[in-house]
């Protein structure tokens, strides 16, 4: 059985606190001096664990020790997010439950009101774990209590392959149809009217434009479900960053998002980088839109790029603060940073740029400052091109 740490720090959600192994052992034996539990936790065909007070497993079945590739041994006495590597399990004063984003996190959320009700709950989180991978799970947290001790039953449903099978579906059918939808109105304009008028450039152009668009649309998703399932693969070659940014600025400028709105050019470096030119326009083409978004009509946003000796630093400014609720989930999958979205841009710069690009995105968003989303990417792609990412 692991050594449990114990630590009294103050936390930003949950409580601190664990019991010691000697407890953790004691209770473990309770539990398994109950023949009905025993028989439950064997038979049921769900993920369950059972936790603490203080929200350490003390016993699990054989599907969630399956799910994590780990022995009953070696969960007891951990938390959950630690087990799954949860991606923030680390950053409070005690581990899961004690972050600053753990009081965004749908798994704790549900056992601490249950355990503080005394009453059944459930809930849904993304869990963002330290591979990149990203969970999503119904979590229901009921109150037991056996010879004295209280207890959460926990039982887990990974949601993670319906959900993205949804969200790209829906995502892909719904920009498909309105794109193809436009396109063919404007055809129609087009057919009944080329004969009675000379100038249909204008129509032209912008058929042109919506036709750009729909190949866009469908590639990006395209590279986006090879992602998921790891099966992308790398086209590497040379680019110079100031006319790679003029080019991509200029194409975003023609964009449904950014009408009424400007991009502008800052201080551009002129460096010489061996990337996936592709898969980097995805990169800057979803932090250029994200920031166009959260601009007001008459605004603009910012383009630079800084040149740091082994890599390049790309950045998008503009004047909006993220509330702080998208500042703590802005990369969890299927969060939408206004409210109503898809939650897919901002997950794919994760999985795209640092995954595959072997880059870092980072971002800043405070008064009087704004929002800076920033892509720190080497000059020289270090790793074997043909690799693929595997959640």
């Amino acid at each position: 059985m692991p050594t449990i740490k114990t630590t009294s720090n103050e936390t930003c959600f949950a409580p601190a606190g664990r019991d010691s192994t000697e407890t953790i052992g004691q209770l473990h034996q309770l539990i398994r001096n109950d023949s009905v539990l025993e028989l439950v936790t064997k038979t049921c065909p769900t993920p369950f664990v059972l936790l603490t007070d203080k929200r350490q497993v003390i016993t699990a079945n054989p599907v969630f020790c399956l799910m994590l590739g780990m022995t009953l041994d070696e969960v007891t006495g951990i938390r959950p997010g630690e087990l799954m590597k949860c991606e923030y399990a680390t950053e409070g004063p005690d581990g899961c439950g004690t972050g600053q984003h753990c009081r965004f996190c749908g798994a704790v959320r549900t056992v601490v009101e249950s355990q503080q009700s005394s009453t059944q709950t459930s809930g849904h989180c993304h869990i963002r774990l330290q591979s990149g991978h990203t969970l999503n799970l119904n979590i229901n947290a009921s109150p037991i209590t056996i010879a004295g001790h209280n207890f959460t039953s926990v039982f887990i449903q990974d949601m993670s392959d319906n959900v993205r099978r949804q969200i790209l579906e829906r995502t892909f059918f719904h920009d498909i149809i309105n794109i193809v939808g436009g396109i063919a109105g404007l055809s129609g304009v087009l057919a009944s009217e080329i004969h009675s008028h000379a100038e249909y450039a204008n129509e032209i152009r912008v058929l042109e434009q919506s036709t750009r668009h729909l190949l866009e649309e469908i590639e990006c998703h395209r590279d986006l479900v090879y992602a998921e399932s790891g099966d992308l693969r790398l086209c590497l070659g040379s680019m110079e960053t100031t006319t790679f940014l003029q080019e991509l600025t200029q194409l975003y400028q023609g964009h449904d998002v950014a009408q009424g709105r400007m991009i502008l050019l800052g201080e551009i470096c002129q460096a010489t980088i061996s990337t996936d030119t592709r898969l980097l326009a995805r990169v800057l083409g979803n932090m250029i839109k994200n920031a166009l978004e959260a601009t007001q009509v008459g605004g603009g946003v910012t383009v630079t790029c800084r040149d740091l000796g082994d890599e390049v630093v790309f950045a998008v400014h503009n004047d909006a603060v993220m509330p702080e609720e998208v500042r703590f989930q802005i990369f969890q999958k299927s969060f939408s940073t206004k409210g109503t979205g898809r939650g897919i841009g901002t997950h794919s710069m994760k999985l795209l740029g640092e995954e595959y690009l072997k880059g870092r995105v980072s971002f800043t968003s405070e008064e009087p400052r704004g929002t800076s989303v920033e892509f720190a990417l080497p000059k020289t792609y270090n790793s074997d091109p043909s690799s693929t990412y595997n959640p």
